[in-house]
């Protein structure tokens, strides 16, 4: 059973969603949950969840990011439906140096990562909400990254001896995209200061 709390109208009908999803894949299917958050600052983790999420599709899986409770403590981390518990547990080992879960058909069980022994299992879990600020730094993260080849290009394209109108259009063209970039990255930047988390 997945308990949700959502905060406000449009958060209910994402929630509502997503969680129709997280619950059939609950019940029905098999599933991995882990997270990168650890104690350090805030921005720090967030980057750190978007490799994880990187790395997630990479290997051909979808993901929802979740806020949830283990042991009575908010937790945010990725629910990873239809993945391998040795998918899971490589994830694990990258990211995630204290313990994973992974279940199939209603029934989880909690891993040490070092061990790869049982420390906890369980039928029910907590769903607080859909961590939509995970899924806006990794928007963030990949434009970041979009940001940084485009200037390379631009620096490519700059050093080149020989210019014509067609690289001069180009390279103009780059270049007006790498300013709104900035300016999209800067707006983006704000929602992700290091506050509480």
């Amino acid at each position: 059973m997945i308990v949700a709390h959502p905060d406000d109208f449009l958060g209910k009908m994402l929630l509502e969603l997503a969680l129709r999803r997280l619950s059939h894949q609950f019940k029905n299917g098999r599933f991995g949950i882990v997270s990168a958050f650890r104690d350090r600052p805030k921005k720090e983790n967030l980057a750190a969840m978007a490799k994880l999420m990187e790395r997630v599709r990479e290997m051909g899986y979808g993901y929802v990011p979740i806020k949830g409770y283990w042991g009575g403590v908010p937790e945010r981390s990725l629910f990873i439906p239809d993945i391998t518990k040795d998918d899971v547990a490589q994830l694990a080992k990258e990211f995630a140096p204290g313990a994973y879960i992974w279940g199939e058909k209603g029934h989880w069980v909690c891993y040490d990562t070092s061990t790869d022994r049982e420390i906890g299992q369980g039928r029910s879990f907590d769903v607080l909400k859909i961590d939509t600020e995970v899924q806006s730094y990794f928007r963030y993260w990949v434009r970041k990254s979009a940001l940084t080849e485009l200037e390379h290009i631009i620096a490519k394209l700059q050093s080149r001896e020989k210019k014509d109108d067609q690289i001069e259009r180009t390279l103009a063209g780059y270049q007006r995209k790498r300013e709104r970039l900035i300016q999209e990255l800067r707006l983006m930047e704000k929602e992700f200061e290091d506050d509480a988390l």
